[in-house]
């Protein structure tokens, strides 16, 4: 009887070689356009996280006739019931998270500490303590509160998920607008050219301010560093840390201080570029984390940084936008020239 040989069949290693390299040729074509449609809903999810921001804004506005203050200044006079917070805690109750801000309710309190060095020729100044004040009320406070507010936290926002973060928010206030001395009317420039809120990172911690200055027999510098508060920062709570150098013999003078934490707030104002004799544009466009300046807002994409108008409307700066112009966004009421 004749027996055949049955051979199982199998790639060979060149034929191997081929079909692996046909699926990283895939993939590598794929992985692009998943980015991109990644990125393009998170830009999305952060449009709308700025929209209802605005809304609850204007909301909160038409309940107290003025905004909320970005810094979390009260209000006077004091008393029993106030709210201490910042902006995005002064409008918990407007993006329907009421029970988060009454989750703070107890008693109302100051305190800060500090430490500072002082070398003054050689002469040694020092000091370290803290103080704390109790109001004899209660009240809604932001440094009791903690939590993730979905709202609050653009997914494309690298520093967002950092477990340090107690509180974290992904966007900024403009404090020229959001402040409790100023509404709508006081607006003249136009709600719809002047910004509200920005983009920012939830973990930004870097330099503040920082200049410096020389000319012969006398030198200055000066820098000022933190981090970004979330929203609870409490402007009832706060701690910082100085040291500052000053000779006679050379004329030079220096200090640096570091924040506990600073308000989720930018500044409009760039630093002053004495070579090209005109302030820098300070708007960071998806820096480094390690680069981040809490004083500047940082968009969350290479293609622009998103922000809310004082009406509502959402809107995209791309980096050719001007120091000027972002400046003239950023007043209510100057009367300032947009040149873009």
């Amino acid at each position: 009887m004749n027996t055949k040989l049955l051979r199982r069949s199998a790639f060979t290693l060149i034929e191997l070689l081929v079909v692996i390299a046909i699926i990283a040729i895939l993939i590598g074509l794929l992985l692009p356009a998943v980015q991109k449609v990644r990125e393009a809903a998170a830009k999305t999810q952060s449009q709308n996280n700025l929209k209802q921001i605005a809304l609850a804004t204007h909301s909160y506005h038409d309940a107290r006739r003025h905004f909320p203050d970005a810094y979390g200044n009260p209000s006077w006079p004091y008393g029993e019931g106030m709210i201490v917070g910042c902006g995005f805690f002064q409008i918990l109750p407007h993006i329907e998270q009421d029970a988060m801000l009454k989750s703070t309710y107890g008693d109302i309190g100051y305190g800060y500490n500090y430490s500072y060095y002082d070398d003054y020729d050689g002469t040694i100044y020092e000091d370290t303590g803290s103080y704390t004040y109790s109001y004899g009320f209660k009240g809604y406070q932001a440094g009791r509160g903690k939590g993730i507010i979905k709202t609050y936290l653009a997914p494309g926002d690298p520093t967002a998920n950092d477990p340090v973060l107690l509180a974290p928010c992904s966007y900024v206030f403009n404090p020229q607008v959001a402040q409790t001395y100023y509404n709508m009317n006081k607006v003249t420039d136009g709600t719809s050219n002047t910004i509200l809120l920005t983009e920012g990172y939830a973990g930004c911690n870097g330099i503040m301010y920082e200049d410096s200055y020389s000319e012969p027999g006398y030198s200055y510098t000066y820098k000022e560093s933190g981090a970004r508060g979330g929203w609870n920062y409490d402007p009832f709570t706060s701690s910082w840390t100085s040291k500052s150098k000053y000779e006679s013999a050379s004329g030079s003078y220096s200090y640096e201080s570091t924040n506990g934490q600073y308000a989720p707030t930018y500044d409009s104002y760039g630093k002053y570029d004495s070579k090209l004799g005109k302030y820098e544009l300070n708007i960071q466009f998806k820096p480094a984390i390690a680069d981040c300046r809490p004083s500047a807002p940082q968009s969350l994409s290479l293609g622009g940084l998103q922000v809310a108008m004082s009406d509502g409307s959402v809107r995209t700066i791309t980096s050719s936008i001007t120091q000027k112009s972002f400046m003239a966004y950023s007043s209510p009421s100057q009367a300032d020239v947009i040149d873009d």
